[in-house]
Protein backbone atom coordinates (compact mmCIF):
# COMPACT_ATOMS: atom_id res chain seq x y z
CA UNK A 1 0.00 0.00 0.00
CA UNK A 2 2.50 2.47 0.89
CA UNK A 3 4.89 1.79 -2.24
CA UNK A 4 1.43 2.34 -4.50
CA UNK A 5 1.10 5.72 -2.42
CA UNK A 6 4.97 6.48 -3.13
CA UNK A 7 4.26 6.02 -6.89
CA UNK A 8 1.06 8.19 -7.17
CA UNK A 9 2.77 10.83 -5.32
CA UNK A 10 5.92 10.80 -7.80
CA UNK A 11 3.52 11.20 -10.56
CA UNK A 12 1.39 13.92 -9.20
CA UNK A 13 4.93 15.85 -8.58
CA UNK A 14 5.68 15.58 -11.75
CA UNK A 15 4.28 18.58 -13.04
CA UNK A 16 5.28 20.73 -10.69
CA UNK A 17 8.73 19.64 -11.25
CA UNK A 18 8.43 20.41 -15.35
CA UNK A 19 7.15 23.40 -14.75
CA UNK A 20 9.81 24.67 -12.18
CA UNK A 21 12.45 23.84 -14.64
CA UNK A 22 10.40 25.43 -17.63
CA UNK A 23 9.75 28.62 -15.84
CA UNK A 24 13.25 31.25 -16.25
CA UNK A 25 15.36 31.67 -12.82
CA UNK A 26 14.66 35.40 -11.38
CA UNK A 27 16.67 34.88 -8.08
CA UNK A 28 19.24 37.59 -8.78
CA UNK A 29 20.78 40.97 -6.85
CA UNK A 30 22.13 43.21 -7.88
CA UNK A 31 24.65 46.06 -6.64
CA UNK A 32 25.58 50.04 -8.05
CA UNK A 33 27.37 53.22 -7.26
CA UNK A 34 26.84 56.23 -9.31
CA UNK A 35 26.70 60.19 -9.42
CA UNK A 36 22.84 61.67 -8.27
CA UNK A 37 21.67 65.00 -10.20
CA UNK A 38 19.32 66.35 -7.57
CA UNK A 39 17.07 69.47 -8.06
CA UNK A 40 14.57 71.91 -6.74
CA UNK A 41 13.66 69.73 -3.47
CA UNK A 42 10.96 71.35 -1.59
CA UNK A 43 12.35 70.57 1.61
CA UNK A 44 12.34 74.42 2.09
CA UNK A 45 10.58 77.50 1.10
CA UNK A 46 13.35 78.14 -1.26
CA UNK A 47 14.24 74.75 -2.56
CA UNK A 48 17.68 73.99 -3.42
CA UNK A 49 19.87 74.45 -6.78
CA UNK A 50 21.05 71.46 -8.64
CA UNK A 51 23.50 69.58 -6.55
CA UNK A 52 25.43 66.53 -7.17
CA UNK A 53 26.39 63.83 -5.11
CA UNK A 54 27.56 60.02 -5.14
CA UNK A 55 24.48 57.28 -4.64
CA UNK A 56 24.82 53.71 -3.71
CA UNK A 57 21.79 50.93 -4.96
CA UNK A 58 20.72 47.45 -4.02
CA UNK A 59 18.45 45.20 -5.84
CA UNK A 60 16.56 42.04 -5.63
CA UNK A 61 14.59 40.55 -8.63
CA UNK A 62 11.12 39.16 -7.73
CA UNK A 63 10.43 37.91 -11.01
CA UNK A 64 11.54 37.65 -14.51
CA UNK A 65 10.64 41.04 -15.20
CA UNK A 66 10.29 42.64 -11.84
CA UNK A 67 12.92 43.73 -9.07
CA UNK A 68 12.88 45.69 -5.91
CA UNK A 69 15.91 48.19 -5.42
CA UNK A 70 16.75 51.13 -2.70
CA UNK A 71 19.39 53.80 -3.39
CA UNK A 72 20.79 55.83 -0.79
CA UNK A 73 22.26 59.33 -1.55
CA UNK A 74 24.00 62.15 -0.61
CA UNK A 75 24.14 66.01 -1.47
CA UNK A 76 25.88 68.87 0.61
CA UNK A 77 26.21 72.62 -0.24
CA UNK A 78 28.71 75.44 1.87
CA UNK A 79 28.17 78.60 1.31
CA UNK A 80 30.17 81.79 2.97
CA UNK A 81 30.14 85.61 2.45
CA UNK A 82 30.77 88.63 4.25
CA UNK A 83 30.18 92.53 4.15
CA UNK A 84 30.47 95.56 4.99
CA UNK A 85 28.69 98.86 5.50
CA UNK A 86 29.11 102.69 6.46
CA UNK A 87 26.12 104.18 7.89
CA UNK A 88 27.70 107.93 9.18
CA UNK A 89 29.30 106.83 12.77
CA UNK A 90 31.03 104.03 12.01
CA UNK A 91 31.47 100.77 9.49
CA UNK A 92 29.56 97.54 9.64
CA UNK A 93 31.33 94.19 9.02
CA UNK A 94 28.55 91.71 8.79
CA UNK A 95 29.82 87.51 7.70
CA UNK A 96 28.02 84.35 7.56
CA UNK A 97 28.00 80.59 6.49
CA UNK A 98 25.39 78.14 5.66
CA UNK A 99 25.97 74.27 5.11
CA UNK A 100 23.07 71.82 4.00
CA UNK A 101 23.02 68.53 3.81
CA UNK A 102 20.47 65.88 1.74
CA UNK A 103 20.02 62.49 1.92
CA UNK A 104 17.60 60.89 -0.74
CA UNK A 105 16.13 57.03 -0.11
CA UNK A 106 14.02 56.16 -2.98
CA UNK A 107 12.74 52.37 -2.66
CA UNK A 108 11.33 51.49 -6.15
CA UNK A 109 10.05 48.48 -8.29
CA UNK A 110 11.05 48.33 -11.42
CA UNK A 111 9.32 46.45 -14.35
CA UNK A 112 11.19 45.34 -17.75
CA UNK A 113 9.34 46.33 -20.64
CA UNK A 114 11.72 43.97 -23.14
CA UNK A 115 10.45 40.83 -22.30
CA UNK A 116 13.91 39.14 -22.67
CA UNK A 117 17.30 39.97 -21.17
CA UNK A 118 19.48 42.15 -24.41
CA UNK A 119 22.28 44.64 -24.71
CA UNK A 120 19.71 47.43 -24.34
CA UNK A 121 17.19 47.53 -21.46
CA UNK A 122 14.10 49.97 -20.79
CA UNK A 123 12.31 50.10 -17.42
CA UNK A 124 9.64 51.86 -15.40
CA UNK A 125 10.46 52.86 -11.79
CA UNK A 126 7.58 53.42 -9.41
CA UNK A 127 7.85 53.97 -5.80
CA UNK A 128 8.14 56.27 -2.46
CA UNK A 129 11.21 58.75 -1.97
CA UNK A 130 12.29 59.80 1.44
CA UNK A 131 14.36 63.10 1.43
CA UNK A 132 16.10 64.38 4.58
CA UNK A 133 17.51 67.97 4.97
CA UNK A 134 19.52 69.27 7.65
CA UNK A 135 21.19 73.34 7.97
CA UNK A 136 22.90 75.07 10.02
CA UNK A 137 23.40 78.47 10.06
CA UNK A 138 25.57 81.53 11.60
CA UNK A 139 26.26 84.93 11.28
CA UNK A 140 28.58 87.94 12.97
CA UNK A 141 27.80 91.63 13.51
CA UNK A 142 30.80 93.95 14.16
CA UNK A 143 30.09 97.52 14.88
CA UNK A 144 31.57 99.87 16.65
CA UNK A 145 29.54 98.27 20.04
CA UNK A 146 30.07 94.81 20.79
CA UNK A 147 29.59 91.81 18.25
CA UNK A 148 26.22 90.30 17.70
CA UNK A 149 26.20 86.72 16.84
CA UNK A 150 23.47 84.90 15.52
CA UNK A 151 23.23 80.40 15.08
CA UNK A 152 20.41 78.62 13.27
CA UNK A 153 19.79 74.89 13.17
CA UNK A 154 17.24 72.58 11.33
CA UNK A 155 16.20 69.63 9.44
CA UNK A 156 13.63 68.32 7.37
CA UNK A 157 11.66 64.71 6.50
CA UNK A 158 9.32 64.33 3.62
CA UNK A 159 8.06 61.71 1.64
CA UNK A 160 7.17 61.95 -1.84
CA UNK A 161 5.89 59.30 -4.83
CA UNK A 162 8.13 58.75 -7.33
CA UNK A 163 7.62 58.07 -11.23
CA UNK A 164 10.18 57.48 -13.77
CA UNK A 165 11.87 55.61 -16.81
CA UNK A 166 15.41 53.88 -16.91
CA UNK A 167 17.77 52.58 -19.45
CA UNK A 168 20.33 49.83 -19.28
CA UNK A 169 22.77 49.09 -21.15
CA UNK A 170 25.07 45.63 -20.93
CA UNK A 171 28.80 45.52 -21.71
CA UNK A 172 29.25 42.07 -19.79
CA UNK A 173 26.94 39.28 -18.74
CA UNK A 174 26.76 40.88 -15.31
CA UNK A 175 27.63 44.58 -15.83
CA UNK A 176 25.40 46.68 -16.80
CA UNK A 177 25.43 51.11 -17.50
CA UNK A 178 22.57 52.27 -15.96
CA UNK A 179 20.11 56.10 -16.26
CA UNK A 180 17.59 56.88 -14.06
CA UNK A 181 15.36 59.93 -14.65
CA UNK A 182 12.89 60.06 -11.80
CA UNK A 183 9.96 62.79 -11.16
CA UNK A 184 8.98 62.93 -7.56
CA UNK A 185 5.76 65.06 -5.82
CA UNK A 186 5.88 65.60 -2.24
CA UNK A 187 3.16 64.59 0.00
CA UNK A 188 1.35 65.62 3.02
CA UNK A 189 1.75 69.76 2.60
CA UNK A 190 0.16 72.61 0.57
CA UNK A 191 1.83 74.45 -1.95
CA UNK A 192 0.92 77.74 -3.72
CA UNK A 193 1.24 75.56 -6.90
CA UNK A 194 1.24 71.70 -7.83
CA UNK A 195 4.78 72.16 -9.35
CA UNK A 196 6.17 73.17 -6.36
CA UNK A 197 6.02 69.85 -5.45
CA UNK A 198 8.01 68.34 -7.64
CA UNK A 199 11.70 67.72 -8.22
CA UNK A 200 14.16 65.98 -9.96
CA UNK A 201 16.35 62.77 -9.48
CA UNK A 202 18.97 61.92 -12.07
CA UNK A 203 21.21 58.83 -11.27
CA UNK A 204 23.79 57.75 -14.16
CA UNK A 205 26.26 54.71 -13.12
CA UNK A 206 26.77 50.87 -13.25
CA UNK A 207 25.12 48.10 -11.52
CA UNK A 208 26.67 44.20 -11.04
CA UNK A 209 24.25 41.59 -10.76
CA UNK A 210 24.84 38.19 -9.24
CA UNK A 211 23.08 35.41 -10.36
CA UNK A 212 20.84 35.39 -13.67
CA UNK A 213 19.29 38.50 -15.26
Amino acid sequence: MSKKLLIWASLASLPLVCQAQTEPASSHFYLGAGVNLLTNVPSTSAGVPRLLGPSLTAGVGLAPRVALQASVTYQWQNNSGSSSYNYGSGISYDSFSSRSKYFTVPVLLRYAFTPTPGRFQFDGLAGITVVHSSFHYESTTTNSGSPYSYEDNGGLTRASITLGPAVRCAISPNLELTANSLVSAAVGDTYYRFSDRLFLNVLVGAQYSFGQR
